[in-house]
């Protein structure tokens, strides 16, 4: 994780820039998506980021620190979304107790995947994750 800190923030950053950068893009309340190591990625920039309003993790890592953090802020709704597997059952478990959240919700499927995955074996999902950002976001 260590790693992904240090190399990879810097492509998340690049990605929000240039959505950032278009037009008719609201910046003062936006969502942050994330899946498999994705998660990790996501919880590390939402949390740096106070105009990230809503968060969806499928099934991914988390560390202490990000987890403490999480629990010391009441204005992140989380929807957490992962499979019946291992590591990312049991982080994602330790990410919905971290949350103070009363809005945060989480959805465990009785299959092995995580990450992206899930869509391929729970289509309506997709659909979830949608509502989820319609409903915590002042979205049209």
């Amino acid at each position: 994780m260590v790693y992904w800190r240090r190399h990879w923030t810097k492509d998340v950053l690049s990605a929000y820039d240039t959505l950032i950068s278009q037009e008719g893009v609201e910046q003062t309340e936006m969502g942050v998506a994330g899946a498999s190591c994705g998660v990790f990625l996501g919880l590390d920039f939402a949390l740096s980021h106070p105009n990230i309003k809503s968060l969806v993790l499928l099934g991914g890592p988390s560390d202490s620190r990000q987890r403490e953090q999480l629990g010391r802020t009441e204005s992140l709704p989380t929807l957490i979304i992962t499979g019946d597997e291992g590591g990312s059952l049991k982080w994602s478990d330790e990410i919905f107790a971290s949350s103070k959240n009363t809005a945060t919700r989480l959805l465990k499927f009785k299959i092995v995947t995580h990450g992206t995955k899930i869509f391929e074996f729970e289509r309506f999902t997709e659909r979830m994750v949608i509502d989820w950002f319609m409903n915590t976001l002042d979205a049209e």
